[in-house]
């Protein structure tokens, strides 16, 4: 049984990758050769959204066999003409049922991908996340223009030993609705991670490595306090007081020759 639902999952696995082309492994970032790392999700993060799958599951299995209590009545139908006005209402019952399975076939195989296919890459110079099924979505930041990193962690988050490191670039706004995030090209998020603190500590050196060799974001730099207006000109003004004395001492020495010129006369 086991080796038959393997097979299965392995070919609906093989059809959808056909189907939806999804692509292969994401090509590295840039970086130095040899600086690159590699990050998947944990595996509780898989269990972590195979619990709450199967909690979703377990509601529609529950409406179905809510359902099924009301045909409690065909106990009670006079003759086949009144059991065969019910029979519209067992068709669409034994219709939603064999959905219910075909959706929970194929909805496992989809958390088993959305599992698989998350790819976080962290190079001394870029961050790239790659995500998605339906629609893949790749992101790559670079290290100097990050700005801030956060750490977020649920309860039941907490219980399987995963948590969420976001990751905000310079240009982001703060908050907004968890719709906006997943757009917002600010603001990257490597999901189920059981080592989190890791990586936000790599993304760090790499980022304090580049703002000490002078090639991270210029903001990140301080820079050098500018002089005042009157320090500026400390070497270039203190000629100019003694040229206008010498100025005046040469308009006297002429001054006192022309008066020695007309008392002579």
């Amino acid at each position: 049984m086991r080796n038959l639902a393997a097979l299965l999952f392995s070919a609906i696995r093989s059809f959808l990758l056909s189907a939806l082309r999804v692509p292969p492994e994401p090509s590295p970032p840039a970086g130095h050769s040899g600086s690159l790392r590699v990050f998947r999700a944990a595996p509780g993060f898989y269990r972590y959204t195979l619990l709450k799958w199967s909690i979703a599951q377990l509601g529609a299995v529950l409406g179905i066999l809510v359902s099924f209590t009301g045909f409690s009545f065909l106990d009670h139908a006079d003759g086949l003409a009144e059991f065969m006005k019910f029979v519209p209402i067992l068709v669409i019952e034994a219709f939603g049922v064999g959905l219910l399975i075909v959706q929970a076939a194929v909805g496992f195989v989809f958390l088993r991908l959305n599992y698989e296919l998350r790819w976080y890459m962290v190079s001394d110079r870029a961050l790239r996340i790659r995500e998605g099924i339906f629609r893949v979505r790749e992101q790559t930041m670079t290290v100097a223009n990050i700005q801030n990193m956060a750490i977020r962690q649920g309860p039941l988050q907490k219980l399987f030993g995963i948590s969420d490191l976001e990751v905000r670039t310079a240009g982001g706004g703060s908050g907004g609705e968890e719709t906006k995030k997943s757009m917002d090209p600010h603001l990257g998020s490597l999901r189920g991670l059981d080592n989190a603190e890791e990586v936000r500590d790599l993304i760090w050196e790499s980022l304090r490595q580049q703002r000490d060799s002078g090639l991270g974001d210029p903001d990140g730099v301080a820079p050098k306090p500018a002089l005042a207006s009157s320090e500026q000109n400390l070497d270039a003004e203190p000629a100019a007081p003694v040229a206008a004395a010498l100025e005046v001492l040469h308009q006297a020495r002429l001054l006192r020759q022309e008066l020695e010129m007309r008392a002579a006369d």
